[in-house]
């Protein structure tokens, strides 16, 4: 980064108000040139001003979520959270937001205190991590301000760097507050970007996401694809072939080769769900050491493996990542989503390099981000157009044994995140797991109303109904899931396959 913003950065702060800004109704944002290094920038969408260095690219492709400056040596990221319906004060953000950066040893916080941006009390942090060897130009140095401008809206300024940051709080000082004056800009959609797939991968893609394509139900059942004659008995009960089922594996396996196979023998898609933690003893996640080439090996022989079979596999890497329970989310390293996408992006390529052709990657976010922070929106996960060929929903009725949950028709739970999704993104979508609880409200009433409300939702193409159980701390059933739980659950299932099959 250029030396010269630490000496300008006063005089650029009495340099704001002479400087006007010619802005329309229409005009998202405005960036005017002030010296040789520095631009304003102003975004009417959401009320602030900033100066940022000349040379930086400016991305506003999600400004809903944020807006990102680049150079080669810096990003800096501008977020705006309102919390009137969510958190009580602005207090409870900053302290939740960086809690995990003292309790994940691969961070260090070197300095943590308040200073005032734009007459404002804020909160600024400045953090570290170790280098990683496989991402190019890795951006370890981290600089963060949390700004309230009540107590209950707040901007939040991220800036990582390939090297010690010296000038974060002269950019900081320039940050101020503005009038909204326009619209937030629609999205920037997605692009489908059609890559080679062997013939059988491409003839499921095809006869599945097609536009007139007919709805079809997958399953999760524990004991499959490892055994099916469970399965083969609930088939028989609902008069189905769930045509899709769904296998979870951590870093603990290698490749399940042998159920793979088992599966394709019984016309089964695999739906392998890879999760990137290690579950013996203590949960551990292992992107770092992915990222620092520790594990190519292991994914090297993994994909001549999953090529070996010769048959597609829906690909779902780190899913629910904007869930603070997935140990691979932002909220463990660093507010950083960037980590996720590089990891992701890596085993990806690294498929590609290895000539797997039969995988159909799946980029599945959960339907609420936890913590709600516009850094951990599911959009900063998103790994890119060319990385991400079918974009997966997840979303449940958890019934309301905990405190704090509660009964959701299926129709209150998919209406609003699939018309986002519909909208943000041109792949095919697919529900990749789902299912209603029995605690708190009349399940097979449910399961009837969404086989009624689902076909509305015309672009998924796939729905997998999850069914498990999901139990408390003291070993008792918290959330019932199972599609076979009685008499009068299988035949509400029963009876809305068979209008799906007509």
């Amino acid at each position: 980064m250029k030396k010269n913003l630490t000496l300008l950065g006063l005089a650029l702060i009495l340099g704001l108000t002479l400087l006007p800004i010619e802005a329309s109704a229409e005009s998202a944002s405005t960036v005017v040139s002030l010296n040789e290094y520095t631009n304003q920038y102003e975004n009417h969408a959401l009320g602030y001003s900033l100066h940022v260095y000349q040379d930086m690219k400016i991305d506003e492709s999600a400004m809903d979520i944020r807006t990102r400056f680049v150079n080669a040596d810096t990003t800096i990221d501008v977020y705006y959270d309102d919390f009137t319906n969510e958190l009580d004060s602005f207090a409870t953000y900053k302290n939740y937001g960086n809690k995990s950066l003292y309790n994940n040893p691969l961070f260090s916080v070197s300095k943590s205190r308040d200073i005032k941006v734009s007459g404002i009390k804020s909160h600024l942090i400045y953090y570290t991590r170790p280098k990683l060897s496989k991402i190019k130009n890795d951006k370890n140095y981290y600089a963060c301000v949390e700004i309230p401008r009540t107590n209950k809206k707040v901007y939040t300024i991220i800036m990582k760097s390939n090297k010690p940051i010296s000038d974060f709080e002269a950019i900081a000082s320039t940050f101020e507050f503005t009038s909204s004056s326009s619209a937030m800009p629609a999205y920037k959609a997605t692009k489908t970007i059609t890559r080679p797939m062997s013939k059988e991968a491409k003839v499921f893609y095809d006869e599945t996401f097609a536009q007139k394509s007919n709805l079809k139900f997958g399953i999760f059942e524990p004991t499959a694809p490892y055994d099916f004659s469970y399965l083969k008995q609930l088939q028989t009960k609902l008069d189905y072939d769930f045509p899709v089922i769904v296998r979870y594996q951590h870093m603990d396996e290698k490749f399940p080769k042998n159920e793979m196979l088992t599966a394709k023998l019984n016309n089964k898609v695999v739906e392998l769900t890879m999760q990137t933690t290690k579950e013996q003893g203590s949960q551990e996640d292992i992107t770092y050491k992915i990222l620092n080439g520790e594990y190519d090996q292991y994914f090297i022989t993994y994909a001549n493996d999953l090529k070996s079979i010769n048959y597609p596999v829906l690909f779902r890497l780190n899913n629910e990542m904007n869930g603070d329970w997935c140990k691979y989310s932002a909220y463990h390293y660093g507010k950083d989503a960037d980590l996720y996408v590089e990891l992701y992006r890596y085993i990806y390529d690294l498929f590609k390099a290895n000539g797997v052709d039969n995988a159909i990657f799946v980029w599945n976010p959960n339907e609420r981000s936890f913590p709600n922070f516009a850094w951990n929106h599911y959009m900063s996960y998103y790994p890119g157009d060319e990385y991400v060929d079918v974009v997966g929903l997840t979303g449940y009725n958890t019934g309301n044994y905990y405190k704090g949950e509660s009964w959701r028709s299926f129709e209150r739970i998919y209406d609003e995140i699939y018309y986002e999704y519909a909208n943000r993104f041109s792949q095919p979508l697919m529900i990749t797991e789902f299912g209603s609880s029995s605690h708190g409200g009349d399940k097979p009433a449910w399961i009837q109303d969404m086989f009624t409300k689902i076909n509305k939702y015309d672009r998924i193409k796939l729905a997998i109904w999850w069914s498990g159980v999901d139990w408390d701390t003291k070993g008792n059933p918290a959330r019932i899931y199972k599609i076979d739980e009685s008499a009068t659950v299988i035949e509400a299932v029963k009876n809305g396959l068979t209008r799906i099959k007509k």
